[in-house]
């Protein structure tokens, strides 16, 4: 795999999330968000971006660095407990 740019490092993961049959048993492909509008629909997962730094070698940029919080909302927590 190639090296993704971090600025759309969250639609990858949302795009790899949509794609597993397992989970999307759980939740509606179109529940798997980047950015959660209201009203909405439960179960979700939110995907957001926190951090974004890119990593320098002898001042050239050579990757980012990306933390990404994945928000599991359910009705009920043993059913967030299992699409977690």
């Amino acid at each position: 795999m190639s090296t993704l740019p971090g600025i759309k490092a969250n639609k990858y993961i949302r795009e790899v999330l949509a794609a597993d049959e397992n989970l999307t048993a759980l939740v509606k492909p179109e529940n798997i968000k980047v950015m959660v509008l209201q009203p909405t629909n439960f179960p979700l997962i939110s995907i957001r971006r926190s951090a974004l730094e890119t990593v320098y070698n002898k001042d050239i940029p050579t990757e980012d660095s990306v933390t990404i919080e994945i928000t599991v909302v359910a009705n009920e927590y043993s059913q967030g407990m299992e699409i977690a």
